[in-house]
């Protein structure tokens, strides 16, 4: 658990709005300065579902804060309500990109996202869906 609250905080800390911009930059240095300053749907999805695990397994109200914070920024900024699904990848102005790869070539990222805070903890996605029943 420390490991797990230590890794989140320290991506909330360096990663989110760490140039200026909102949303979480895709890499880092050494130093913890912005290398690829893109933002990539995938990682917005995983900080979601990490926030809602460390609020089921803590109960802590902080968790709950940035699980908020990153829905909002995936509500206003990946969702793509014209097209379908998410933009994959939006450059450091927030509008989509293809800096990194073009099209959107995978949705499974968006659904788990959605999913895993509605399921128990578990060590596998299959599992809590086992647990679920």
């Amino acid at each position: 658990l420390e490991d797990a609250r230590h890794l989140f905080h320290s991506a909330c800390t360096y990663g989110w709005n760490v140039d200026g911009n909102t949303g979480i930059v895709y890499t880092l240095d050494w130093d913890n300065r912005p290398v690829v300053r893109e933002r990539l749907h995938w990682t917005l999805a995983e900080a979601a579902a990490a926030a809602a695990a460390l609020v089921q397994r803590t109960g802590e109200l902080g968790y709950e804060d940035w699980y908020q914070t990153f829905w909002d920024y995936i509500d206003l900024h990946m969702i793509d309500r014209r097209d379908g699904s998410w933009h994959h990848e939006l450059g450091p102005d927030n509008l989509p990109s293809e800096t990194i790869w073009p099209g959107k070539p995978d949705l499974y990222h968006a659904y788990q996202a959605t999913l895993l805070p509605r399921l128990p903890l578990a060590i596998s996605l299959a599992s809590a869906l086992k647990l679920r029943r």
